[in-house]
C-alpha cells in the first residue's frame, strides 16, 4: 500500500520531493502507482512538487525523472 503526500479537497494528489530527485526503481514504481491512482479515478488529478533541499541546495527531478513523468502525463513544479 501506498499513500500521497498531500490530497487536496478536490481530490488532487500531490508527491512532495526534496532536493534533486533521480529516476530510480522507487521513483519509477511510485510514478506507477501514481498513474494507476489517475487511470482508476481515485484522484481527480496528481503533480509532482519539488522543493530545494537546505543541505545541498539543489532542487528538481533529473532529466529521465521529468520525461518519465511527462510520459505518465504527471505534471511536475519546483517550489519557490
Amino acid at each position: 500500500m501506498w499513500r500521497l503526500d498531500v490530497l487536496t479537497q478536490c481530490l488532487v494528489g500531490i508527491e512532495s520531493k526534496v532536493g534533486r530527485t533521480s529516476l530510480t526503481a522507487t521513483t519509477r514504481s511510485q510514478i506507477a502507482k501514481d498513474s494507476l491512482l489517475l487511470r482508476n479515478g481515485d484522484v481527480n488529478g496528481l503533480k509532482w512538487v519539488f522543493s530545494r533541499s537546505g543541505v545541498t541546495g539543489q532542487i528538481g527531478p533529473t532529466g529521465p525523472l521529468a520525461d518519465e513523468l511527462g510520459k505518465a502525463g504527471i505534471p511536475w513544479r519546483l517550489a519557490p
